[in-house]
């Protein structure tokens, strides 16, 4: 926990400016941010031969800023209503200690941009959402070393690039729902639907493992969730 000496107190300091016009109708806004980071620490393990490891040593402090530009369209009325977004970011991050250059925040996406539609008739709503991402950072592999470990015996292991200088493969997906609403007896309104997640079954990589096999490196994909159906009922009394 971080105690202001050993570990030291994260800081922001956010600035928010934005503009905004409304009708009836539509809505238009338009928002940039900037926030300045102090007090970061981060946990960067480490393999080392020897005995009495101090994992204290293995703690890295250092600052950060976030920017960026938020835009947003929105129609608010009538039987085809919906929102576009996009969002221009940047997140990135300075331990002198850990790497010589700043370098993208795990969570920094440069791009984000989101389709939703809502179309209403009679009873039913359907609607569509489809969203485009960056892929995040991570750390790629550069190569094969040896290590001494405590027993003698001799261990490869996967040698680190630049800190975050690599990007995932880019996230998108599209959603669809379909939602029936009805009444029976004294029961308030109920309803019925589908929801498909992921339509064209984009195969997302939410991270990535890397080991060493007979000289060789291997780079396994772990995937987000694939085309998934969800059929609901819902009642209320």
């Amino acid at each position: 926990l971080a105690d202001g000496e050993r570990i030291p107190v994260s800081t922001a300091i956010h600035a928010v400016g934005g503009l905004s016009y409304e009708t009836d109708d539509l809505l238009f806004d338009i928002e940039a941010y900037y926030k300045s980071l102090g007090g970061l620490t981060e946990f960067a393990p480490r393999i080392l031969p020897g005995e009495g490891i101090d994992y204290n040593q293995f703690f890295y402090q250092g600052d950060g800023t976030a920017r960026g530009i938020e835009f947003l369209l929105q129609k608010k009325t009538g039987s085809l209503s919906g929102w576009l977004s996009y969002t221009l970011a940047e997140v990135e991050y300075n331990f002198p200690d850990l790497a010589d250059e700043p370098f993208p925040a795990l969570q920094d996406q440069t791009h984000e941009f989101k389709l939703v539609g809502l179309y209403e008739i009679g009873n039913w709503t359907f609607s569509s959402t489809w969203i485009y991402a960056t892929g995040k950072p991570y750390t790629e592999p550069v190569g094969i070393e040896e290590i001494e470990m405590f027993n003698g015996r001799i261990r490869e292991r996967v040698v680190a690039g630049d800190k975050n200088g690599g990007r995932l493969p880019a996230y998108h997906r599209m959603d669809l729902s379909a939602n029936y609403s009805f009444s029976f007896g004294d029961t308030d309104k109920s309803s019925l639907g589908l929801t498909i997640f992921n339509l064209y079954d984009r195969k997302n990589v939410w991270y990535k493992e890397f080991d060493v096999l007979e000289g060789e490196i291997l780079e396994s994909d772990f995937n987000l969730m694939g085309l998934t159906f969800n059929l609901f009922l819902n009642v209320k009394f």
